[in-house]
């Protein structure tokens, strides 16, 4: 799961949405782009649980109650797909000589402004430690703080 660095509060949710602009055709063994139907209600319905939560931070997926077999799609080079941002999804093992070339971006509202004082900080395990030196403060405020 590669949300926000706090996931969304329920609230929230309908302001984000993922997505992925494929640059290159991706078959199966080709580093294709994967999801588990129905991953969002399942993760909605564990915000709440503090240890699901830490669970999901770390992308624990293995044996998480509820969630249905992982699924593979392949895609076309210019094909955009967009997915729920509590959807779980990464991508299958590359096993081509290919690149496998891709822009994702997570759009969100922007319904309220960052504080002058209140300075965010990146995760560090996140985000490589060059990109966040070299980031200013409105771009970390919309890719998120660490979490409290």
């Amino acid at each position: 799961m590669d949300w926000p660095s706090k996931p969304p509060a329920p609230p929230d949710i309908n302001g984000y949405i993922n997505g992925m602009l494929h640059f290159t055709t991706l078959e199966p063994g080709g580093g294709c782009f994967t999801l588990v139907p129905c991953s969002h209600k399942v993760v909605q319905s564990y915000l709440d649980d503090p240890a699901m939560l830490e669970r999901m931070y770390r992308s624990e997926f293995h044996d998480f109650p509820g969630l249905e077999t992982e699924i593979e799609i392949n895609v076309n080079a210019g094909d955009l797909l967009f997915f729920h941002p509590l959807m779980v999804y990464n991508s299958s093992d590359n096993r081509s000589t290919r690149t496998r070339k891709v822009l994702f971006t997570i759009f969100r509202a922007l319904d309220e402004e960052p504080a002058e004082d209140d300075p965010v900080d990146l995760d560090p395990d996140r985000f490589h430690r060059n990109y966040v030196a070299a980031v200013d403060d409105d771009v970390k405020w919309v890719l998120g703080p660490l979490p409290k």
